[in-house]
């Protein structure tokens, strides 16, 4: 790096100064280890996959009997546990889908009175470079597509950039004048959303609620209006996934965000699980999001999130599991199923799914099909016990999308459906690699916060 001081005197020539040896040791350093620290987790999950492959090899038939046996069951356990999870939701959904016919009927009028409705602080949280091209349509939508009174909403807009983008700071500065309840507020020396957010939680507003929204989602018109109703379905406990969410004034402020998590978004949820806080689903609070817009940003989404869930299950496992200090009696069943299934079965459901794709690699590698026969018997047919679990998920599989086809929304197609089954184990291997992945990231301590590119 070259380095140039300039004297007070104008017109002075620049002086040029030498960086000293530790200084260049020091950047060489620096450069070195991030290197180091961004390819590890990739040699990393080579060595995986590398090494369960042998150890197959060298497996007897017996043992690798063993091994198929354990791993169409725990798919068993996954398949019928998904099941159950899509047959528990169709009382809520049906509950849901008559409220909303119910306010249809009614020309949408909800029970409370417009006057006697909480004030709500609805925040907008972006990353100005990435988003520069979406935001002043979201601020458009939520100023003029939000029903509720507008004397008693504040659309806040708060974002960090590392470097001022203009005209746009502007213009989102001048559309204050056009929209009385939007404020724009830029957050200093910010490197997060939970940074921009905390930030935000220190500024005295005044309100009852404050709900959260990331700059790529489209809230439906009338999500605050019922989720300030609160009419909801009590389903044990529910998760803030970064957007949607809607939290008490005071217990957020106190609560705050953990800018070390890179998912603050789950782990303030757990947190706020741990406690005792109540936590409600409602179905009808409805936010639609934008999807990644090419394969490099899918991944570094993905990537972001599957390390973030893996702090979150780290943290949170056993003080959600247990009962909290504010409770007095346990934890019902239901809760500590639902737990146990989203934080430990979830991490290790990676494990399962790329030790079943190493031991079919294996058997394609040592007996290789001749024919489609002997193919489907490799893979599903190796012995007996392997025929009840197969045919035991495809009804699961099947019960699945029966259900999911009862409670499907309108952008939801039946062919989308039957493609994704078919391509889902496929994507499930995918997935389950990035699980792998993002478990070495974690491992390395691999912290870089990589925000999806919008357009």
């Amino acid at each position: 790096m070259d380095i140039f001081l300039f004297d007070e005197v104008p017109d002075a020539q620049p002086t040029f100064i030498e960086p000293s040896l530790s200084y260049r040791f020091a950047t060489v350093t620096s450069r070195l280890s991030s290197y180091i620290q961004e390819w590890t987790p990739f040699v990393l999950v080579v060595c995986y996959f590398a090494f369960s492959i042998s150890i197959y090899m060298v497996c007897n038939e017996h043992i690798l009997a063993i091994f198929w046996f354990i791993y169409l069951a725990l798919n068993f356990y996954i398949a019928a546990s998904t099941v159950l999870e899509a047959f528990l939701s169709l009382p809520p959904i049906r509950e849901a889908r008559r409220a909303v016919d119910k306010a249809q009927a009614k020309n949408w009028t909800f029970p409370t009175p417009d006057n006697d409705l909480p004030i709500l602080d609805l925040v907008i949280v972006a990353y100005l470079p990435n988003e520069a091209d979406i935001i002043k349509n979201r601020i458009h939508y939520l100023c003029n597509e939000i029903v509720y009174p507008k004397h008693l909403i504040r659309i806040n807009c708060v974002y960090n950039t590392p470097r001022p983008i203009e005209p746009l700071e502007t213009e989102l500065r001048d559309m204050m004048r056009k929209y009385e309840e939007l404020r724009i507020i830029e957050v200093p020396n910010s490197h997060s959303k939970a940074e921009n957010l905390n930030f935000f939680f220190s500024i005295k507003t005044g309100a009852d609620i404050i709900a959260i929204y990331d700059c790529d989602h489209y809230p439906h018109p009338y999500s605050p209006r019922w989720a300030i109703e609160c009419r909801a379905a009590m389903t044990g406990f529910g998760l803030f996934a970064g957007s949607n969410g809607y939290w008490r004034a005071n217990l957020l402020r106190e609560h705050k965000m953990d800018g070390t998590m890179l998912t603050e978004d789950i782990d303030s949820t757990l947190r706020a699980f741990s406690k005792g806080w109540n936590v409600v689903h409602d179905l009808n609070v409805v936010s639609y999001e934008l999807a990644p817009t090419s394969i490099k940003a899918f991944w570094k989404q993905r990537m972001r999130w599957a390390q973030g869930w893996t702090q979150a299950s780290i943290r949170h496992l056993v003080p959600a599991w247990n009962k909290s200090p504010a409770e007095r009696a346990k934890r019902r069943f239901g809760q500590r199923f639902g737990i146990f299934s989203l934080l430990f079965v979830r991490e290790t459901s990676y494990y399962l799914v790329t030790q079943y794709t190493c031991l079919i690699f294996v058997f394609l590698i040592t007996s290789f099909p001749h024919s489609g026969k002997e193919l489907v018997k490799l893979i599903y047919f190796q012995y007996a016990i392997s025929q009840w679990c197969f045919f035991t998920s495809v009804m699961c599989l099947l019960a699945t999308l029966y259900i999911t086809n009862i409670v499907r929304n309108e952008f939801t197609k039946r062919r989308t459906m039957i493609l994704f089954a078919v391509l889902y184990p496929f994507y499930l291997v995918v997935i389950a690699t990035m699980g792998i992945y993002a478990h070495a990231r974690q491992i390395v301590a691999y912290s870089n916060w990589n925000p999806t590119a919008r357009a």
